[in-house]
């Protein structure tokens, strides 16, 4: 008897938090912001750091600071 065996599944990689801060809109840089909270395991505890203060500064300009601090 032949088996059939489908596709492998693919194991999960978190997103490259280091990856450009390319938000347009309010919505996204909210969406960047909250990944940045949660912090990635991939990067150092210092470059998690980093990260949040970009995407801090991004959701800012683009949402204001009274959006971004009701979006904690």
């Amino acid at each position: 008897m032949a088996s059939i065996v489908g596709p492998q599944p693919v194991q999960s990689y978190p997103r490259n938090p280091q990856r450009p801060m390319n938000a347009k809109t309010c919505e996204q840089a909210l969406a960047r912001l909250h990944e940045a909270r949660l912090g990635s395991p991939i990067i150092s505890a210092a470059e998690n750091q980093e990260v949040l203060r970009k995407a801090l500064e991004v959701a800012e300009r683009l949402c204001g600071k009274d959006k971004v601090n009701d979006s904690k």
